[in-house]
């Protein structure tokens, strides 16, 4: 071998050790700043997305609960004779209502006792 070819391996075992150490020193910052700009950017596009209709689903899950209440009370005081429109049938559906209020509080507080 001449004395030129070993320069140029020496020289080439040089540059990619080199290059090897930069990679292990450097890799790690690389691909830490490359997760947080794609979840940084994941999470604009969620905001982006999804946010305007935050409000559109929460009043349609809403409407959905009233309803579905309403047909909860209905039935309920329709077992016991009671038919919509009456005046004992407002009354019922009021004490159902009632009723999962103070349901609903106690287990806020059971939940805040904990």
């Amino acid at each position: 071998m001449s004395q030129a070819h070993r320069s140029d391996d020496h020289d080439f075992h040089d540059f990619a050790r080199a290059w090897m150490d930069w990679l292990r020193r450097e890799l790690p910052g690389i691909v830490n700043d490359a997760l947080t700009a794609f979840l940084l950017g994941a999470a604009l596009w969620l905001t982006t997305q999804i946010g305007p209709r935050v409000e559109e689903v929460r009043a349609n899950a809403e409407v959905a609960y009233a309803q579905r209440m309403a047909d909860v009370d209905r039935a309920y005081c329709e077992k016991w004779g009671v038919g919509p429109g009456s005046l004992k049938f407002n009354v019922c559906a009021r004490d159902l209502e009632r009723l999962r209020s103070r349901d609903v509080d106690c287990r806020m507080q059971n939940l805040m006792s904990m």
